[in-house]
């Protein structure tokens, strides 16, 4: 439906950011060869747009799904290391682009995926070193929410996640 729309920035943004989202869902369908199509896809999107490569990604966005979608592309072949490497890229670029984990909820659920993901791929490839510290920021995150929205049962549940290794 999209393609309906007259061609604008905008439009390539949601494009990019649906064919990332539905290549998550091929994924979980061992999908992978249609995944990889629609992740190819997002990121000519993303050029067009003049939005890849970017030093800084914005959580919710276009970019960000879509390099979340390589990374799990990636994880699901079993090339660990470079999903590592890719979440990496990925946290540094949405770290550069100063998110507020402590004023917005969204932005410390995303940011507490990524830590998680990044982590356990770090313990996965044998580098616990690198997964503490991750682990670490997940668990004093949702502390930090616990103590601002005490009793709420998604920080809750966040915090019961990050508080298992």
């Amino acid at each position: 439906r999209l393609r309906e729309v007259r061609d604008s920035l905008n439009r390539q943004l949601n494009e990019a950011w649906c064919l990332a989202a539905s290549s998550r869902v091929l994924l979980r369908l061992h999908r992978l060869p249609e995944a990889k199509q629609r992740i190819d896809a997002a990121f000519v999107r993303l050029r067009e747009a003049g939005r890849y490569p970017a030093e800084q990604v914005e959580i919710k966005g276009a970019a960000e799904q879509s390099i979340r979608a390589m990374a799990e592309y990636q994880k699901e072949l079993g090339q660990w290391e470079r999903a590592a490497a890719t979440y990496q890229e990925l946290l540094d670029r949405v770290m550069a682009s100063k998110p507020e984990p402590r004023n917005d909820l969204v932005h410390a659920n995303i940011l507490s995926g990524l830590y998680a993901a990044l982590a356990s791929l770090h313990r996965r490839t044998g580098h616990p070193g690198k997964a503490e510290p991750l682990e670490t920021s997940r668990l004093e995150l949702w502390q930090y929410w616990d103590r601002k929205l005490p009793n709420n049962s998604l920080i809750r549940r966040q915090l019961a996640a990050a508080s298992q290794k």
